[in-house]
């Protein structure tokens, strides 16, 4: 299972810390739930998709929905790289200033993997 939080910004009603640990402590026989963060944004700041770890220039909140974003498994590993991503087994399911366009992106590879598993 995988939840995808699309956020515009900071937190307003309380650390959402708990609630994430909650979430991903959830689990079916396919093993434990993905927690995906996406931040929406108008910036023109180039989009980041899949870090391996956050940027120092990065706000403490853009910092801490990394932190409670899952690893990529193998297969939205294998997806992003063919999609030309350079993602290693530490990039998460993180996303920082997403526009339209990275926005398709990061929910296609979070959700059409299945012609991988064949």
């Amino acid at each position: 299972p995988i939840v995808i939080n699309l956020s515009d910004g900071e937190s307003t009603d309380g650390n959402p810390k708990a609630w994430a640990e909650r979430i991903q402590g959830l689990k079916t026989t396919d093993g434990n739930t993905l927690l995906f963060n996406l931040d929406l944004s108008s910036s023109q700041v180039r989009p980041t998709l899949f870090p391996e770890a956050p940027d120092s220039s990065w706000t403490s909140f853009s910092r801490e929905m990394f932190t409670m974003s899952s690893s990529l498994p193998g297969v939205m590993l294998a997806a992003a790289r063919a999609q030309g991503f350079n993602v290693t087994p530490s990039s998460r399911g993180f996303g920082l200033n997403a526009d339209f366009r990275s926005v398709v992106t990061f929910l296609n590879i979070g959700t059409s993997i299945g012609h991988l598993l064949r």
